[in-house]
């Protein structure tokens, strides 16, 4: 599957994010398919560790999470994810 498709009806765009960036995550894209067998996209969480349903914000997540990581070193133990402030 390719993001851009993914991404087509919504307000982000990948312009700010390397090609290779966007292929290492086209590359771990897993389908499922849902009890009426449509498709259902997701990817491993790079800091979460776990598997996380494919949306056009997660995408952006995901993307903003390995310029963190490749381009500024941040180790993805250090980073967290909605995190809750009271």
């Amino acid at each position: 599957m390719k993001i851009k498709q993914l991404l087509k009806d919504s307000k982000y765009s990948l312009e700010q994010f390397s090609k290779e960036q966007v292929e290492t995550l086209e590359n771990t894209i897993e389908v499922r398919l849902d009890k009426k067998g449509n498709p259902i996209f997701y990817v491993q969480c790079l800091v979460r560790g776990k598997d996380i349903k494919l949306t056009p914000e997660e995408v952006v997540r995901q993307l903003y999470i390995m310029v963190l990581h490749d381009a500024f070193g941040y180790p993805f133990e250090r980073m967290e994810l909605e995190y809750i402030v009271t």
